[in-house]
């Protein structure tokens, strides 16, 4: 993005002051000034998700993890729930054994 051209001032000529040079180079650098502050502002309120509440960024952005990985924790989470049963299964048929059995 280039900075806007520079507003048709007259160049102090000879025979001007110091200060009129001053004035001059002084304007300019503040228009140079408000161009950054407008790229930075620019930058800074398209933040996609983060918001600022009392001077902090607070992230509200939605998760970063695809549908293939969601699968994927679907399925551990399923295959862990089946190992867990058949644990549970297994402790509930040995003790239905001993019952049977008389070890108690």
């Amino acid at each position: 993005m280039h900075p806007p051209p520079p507003k048709k001032r007259p160049f102090p000529r000879r025979g001007a002051t110091a200060s009129d040079l001053y004035i001059t180079l002084s304007l300019h650098i503040s228009e140079m000034l408000i161009f950054v502050k407008t790229i930075i502002m620019k930058k800074y309120t398209d933040m996609s998700g983060l918001t600022m509440k009392n001077g902090r960024l607070i992230n509200d952005r939605p998760c970063g993890v695809t549908g293939i990985q969601q699968a994927l924790d679907l399925r551990k989470m399923m295959k862990r729930e089946q190992k867990i049963e058949m644990m549970v299964e297994a402790d509930m048929r040995a003790s239905m054994r001993e019952k049977m059995m008389g070890y108690e």
